[in-house]
């Protein structure tokens, strides 16, 4: 049951990621698994195979939400682009209580000398709590303010026509691009695919995984494992020294993203499949982040 709970949250992580706007960071928050996949990206050979039981199912079913999901996502979003987004959004709601009591316990664990907002008389050090709500507080609201700031970016502007024959400059521009896209997918709220269409290369790199064009997956391929490995390492570093901040920014992050996504009301024949869409979202991602 667990490894196919882990393929269907793959599956998700792996559209989310097909998505302009969609965060894949923000999926991996939702269902509780954001810390473990931050720890296990990296080169530390010994740590992936003890990890073994928890990537293989969720990397199935990343490759397989990206690999089989591609052309239906495309097509869903031809037909249905608002229904989709509400869709998401959902999830995102019904993940919200969970990742704020993350939030909550992750700042019962800071405080005085003690490791607790409790001085050694048992009195509550007011000082100490005041400045650990309060600092956490301020990361909250500032992730939140990136997420509503970039509510303002208009992703059609930004549309480019795919490229399906590779060259040495385009070589270049999918890895660095990509490199930048993979580094920013793992950060909660902030879409790697998004920054692709920002990019101009969101159109050729969707393109060529429909199509399993080997030639443009290569750099593509490559920047990403190169933006997977150095953004995770940052990541793992804010964890280890600053969880609870770390943590407030997430929240911040992957409430102010509803922001993002929001894409006004469906009319019609839509709004119905969105109400629909949103309201499964909902209840899978509150569901799953018990259990």
């Amino acid at each position: 049951m667990h490894i196919l709970k882990l393929i269907l949250i793959g599956i998700v992580l792996g559209i989310a990621n097909l998505i302009p706007g969609v965060s894949g960071g923000t999926m991996a928050a939702v269902f509780g698994i954001y810390d473990s996949l931050i720890e296990l990206i990296g080169l530390n050979v010994k740590k992936i195979i003890a990890m073994r039981k928890f990537w293989i199912p969720l990397a199935i079913g990343i490759a397989s939400g990206i690999l089989i999901f591609s052309k239906l996502i495309n097509r869903f979003l031809e037909l249905y682009p608002l229904a989709a987004l509400w869709f998401f959004m959902g999830i995102i709601i019904g993940s919200l209580p969970f990742i704020a009591s993350q939030t909550y316990k992750k700042m019962q664990l800071l405080g005085c000398a003690t490791g607790t907002n409790v001085q050694k008389d048992g009195q509550t050090c007011k000082p100490c709590a005041f400045i650990r709500y309060g600092s956490a507080g301020a990361v909250f609201f500032a992730a939140l303010a990136l997420m509503l700031a970039m509510k303002y970016a208009n992703r059609s502007q930004f549309m480019h026509e795919a490229q399906t024959v590779l060259s040495a400059a385009l070589s270049i521009k999918l890895f660095i691009c990509t490199a930048l896209a993979a580094a920013a997918m793992i950060i909660p709220g902030i879409s790697g695919s998004f920054l692709m269409v920002i990019f101009g290369t969101y159109n050729t790199v969707i393109k060529a995984v429909a199509d399993l064009n080997i030639a443009i997956l290569i750099p593509v391929a490559l920047g990403a494992a190169a933006g997977l490995l150095g953004g995770a390492a940052v990541i793992r570093i804010l964890l280890k020294r600053f969880p609870a901040h770390t943590y407030a920014a997430i929240l911040g992050l992957v409430a102010g993203s509803l922001a993002v996504l929001y894409p006004g009301l469906p009319a019609h024949n839509e709004l119905i499949l969105s109400i629909v869409l949103f309201v499964a979202g909902s209840a899978a991602s509150y569901i799953s982040s018990r259990t």
